[in-house]
């Protein structure tokens, strides 16, 4: 409900994030540089957790997020075959610095991550293999009730 609404009317809106199925790619052969979608442009979501798995030894992983407009683009070290890495925001606290930051780790963690519109996508930037390149992420999406 918009605030001008709320105030010709009196009336408040209760919104949540309505948590959704997760999605999940599974993309046979992945092709170098080719950008595959773990989450399709989102309106209004809230992402939980993402992890993202390569079925090759020695690939090395990118993932980019669109948050409002904006591009984050993450490189990550190289992954060993059949380890589910997730992907966790940290924060800079020595160089005092904010902002997106990620790391994978084999060790599950979790986040929030909100935006007006959101989109994820995940590239490998080595051609070791042709195994699957597969993910899952959880996501709710706004939702007055």
């Amino acid at each position: 409900m918009l605030a001008s609404e709320i105030a010709r009317t009196g009336r408040k809106c209760l919104q949540i994030y309505e948590l959704q199925a997760p999605i999940t790619l599974n993309q046979a052969a992945p092709v170098m540089g080719t950008y595959y979608e773990i989450l399709p442009e989102t309106k209004v979501c809230r992402v939980y957790a993402i992890g993202v798995n390569i079925e090759d030894v020695n690939e090395d992983i990118r993932i980019q997020v669109t948050i409002d407009g904006i591009v984050k683009m993450m490189s990550f070290g190289t992954f060993t075959h059949s380890t589910t890495y997730y992907i966790r925001k940290t924060q800079d606290p020595i160089g005092r610095t904010s902002g997106y930051w990620w790391s994978i780790t084999p060790i599950p963690a979790s986040f929030v991550l909100n935006g007006k519109s959101v989109k994820i996508e995940v590239t490998k930037y080595t051609a070791n293999g042709t195994g699957n390149l597969t993910s899952v992420c959880e996501y709710g999406v706004l939702k007055d009730v």
